[in-house]
C-alpha cells in the first residue's frame, strides 16, 4: 500500500533524538525541549489545513484554533537520542559489521 504524497499533502518532521532527550543520561527525556517542539509544529500549522470546526471531544484547548485536521497527514519521527545510543555503544553496534544473509 501507498500513499500518494502529492494527492494527500503529507508532511515528514524528523526531530533528532538528542534534541528532545539529554544524551548524556540513560533514557532521559528532556521534557521542556519536547515541549517546545510540539508548541512549534503547532504553531506553524498553517490554518488552511485544518477544518473551522473542533473535535468532537473537547481537550480544553483555548487556543482559538481549529484542530481537526482537512486532507493534510503529518508525519513526526524521531530520533533514538539517549533511548537508543548508549545501548548500541554499549553493544557496539557500530563497529559491528554485517553481512547480507
Amino acid at each position: 500500500m501507498s500513499i500518494d504524497c502529492i494527492e494527500r499533502n503529507v508532511s515528514i518532521i524528523k526531530i533528532g533524538g538528542s534534541s528532545i532527550t539529554d544524551k548524556a543520561s540513560f533514557e532521559t527525556l528532556d521534557e521542556s525541549s519536547l515541549k517546545w517542539f510540539a508548541n512549534c509544529i503547532f504553531r506553524s500549522i498553517d490554518p488552511k489545513y485544518v477544518s473551522p470546526e473542533k473535535d468532537d471531544e473537547d481537550d480544553g484547548d483555548d487556543s482559538g484554533r481549529a484542530t481537526k485536521s482537512k486532507n493534510r497527514i503529518f508525519v513526526i519521527i524521531h530520533g533514538a537520542g539517549s533511548f537508543g545510543h548508549h545501548s548500541a555503544k554499549k553493544y557496539g553496534l557500530s563497529e559491528k559489521k554485517t553481512t547480507p544473509s
